[in-house]
């Protein structure tokens, strides 16, 4: 506890002296929002809070309530030490693929929203995950993205199959039934997408008032994984421009970039051999990973494990934290291309 305390403190004066450095104080000017979900083992979540901590973020975490007392006592006691983190007002137990999935990220975004007005943009972590980019380069990605999310979609590779019937869940595990599901309120076209993005302000503040998200959230809850098709048919403009979802993309989904999170899937011949761990088809990365990971361009990467390579998360910590210090030139041009595939954001649109 002392040491993320120590470590978060010295972020602080980090960012402070940076910003005398610049000139200007880009990152101070747009503070950021994160989510964190907690399932298993404290340190993930300490070390990677300490990765992404600034004192003008607002952090809001997530503990499964179905995990012992002793992880719970022990994230509250740290959330207790920062004033700009909370713990979920509506902690769920988490079922694999089941609504409460989705619910968990929706709960503390809607606490992060109604708690403090200044954040920009909004992005969920697992506490397995680790960022890719420093904060400042965090902040210029998302400030040129205009008020755009950046929010995974595809619609030729939909899983129909996932909400055709109602699934429930029986023993508890979730189990698909022979029900009949009814077609999405308002006839939304239903997108495939991932739970992991990157959220506008003015898409959440909508998501949380608009009778058209609250009435798709209800249907989601006898989908199958609804947090992998619920925000990506929100934000899908192309098939539903009807919704008027504040950020959303109005390009075809299949040809949208996604910038939030790296993923190793790990399917028959991958075009990233995993040399860590393979789990669920998701790569854990190794020491051995770290070259092949580092030129990617997304924002964090999916996942590591310390129990399986602490010496890997180690070497990102202090990459991360050297970048930081040394402020080296970044460019934006190689995200722009990645991002604004067949589609420019509108002129128009602030940040």
């Amino acid at each position: 506890m002392f040491e993320i305390l120590l470590q978060t403190a010295r972020r602080s004066r980090l960012s402070e002296a940076t910003g005398q450095i610049r000139g200007d104080d880009v990152e101070r000017q747009f503070p950021l929002a994160y989510v964190i979900l907690v399932h298993k083992d404290f340190e993930h979540l300490e070390r990677l809070l300490r990765t992404i901590y600034m004192p003008q973020h607002s952090i809001c975490i997530h503990v499964d309530n179905k995990v012992p007392d002793s992880l719970k006592q022990a994230v509250s006691s740290l959330v207790r030490c920062f004033p700009n983190v909370v713990l979920a007002s509506k902690p769920q137990d988490i079922i694999y693929a089941h609504m409460s999935r989705l619910l968990a990220d929706v709960v503390c975004m809607q606490d992060l929203v109604h708690k403090d007005r200044s954040w920009r943009y909004l992005i969920n972590y697992a506490a397995t995950e680790f960022p890719l980019r420093t904060n400042l380069e965090t902040v210029k990605i998302l400030q040129a993205l205009h008020g755009l999310n950046d929010i995974h979609e595809q619609y030729e590779r939909r899983l129909e199959q996932r909400y055709k019937t109602e699934f429930h869940v029986i023993d508890g595990r979730i189990k698909q039934t022979k029900i009949a599901l009814p077609p999405p309120p308002f006839n939304i076209t239903i997108v495939k997408g991932q739970a992991y993005n990157t959220f506008s302000r003015a898409f959440l503040e909508w998501v949380f008032t608009d009778e058209k998200p609250r009435a798709l959230l209800e249907w989601c809850n006898k989908t199958y994984s609804p947090d992998e098709h619920y925000w990506a048919s929100l934000n899908d403009l192309y098939h539903n421009a009807f919704l008027e979802s504040p950020g959303g993309f109005k390009g075809h989904p299949d040809k949208k970039g996604y910038i939030t999170r790296f993923i190793s899937w790990q399917y028959t011949n991958p075009k990233w051999k995993c040399r860590g761990k393979i789990v669920h088809n998701i790569c854990i990365f190794s020491a051995l990973d770290l070259p092949g990971l580092l030129p990617e361009m997304h924002l964090a990467a999916n996942k590591f494990d310390l129990t399986l390579d602490p010496l890997a998360y180690s070497c990102m910590e202090e990459l991360l934290e050297n970048r930081t210090r040394a402020h080296l030139p970044f460019s934006l041009q190689d995200y722009t291309r990645l991002y604004f595939v067949n589609y420019k954001p509108p002129s128009n649109t602030s940040h």
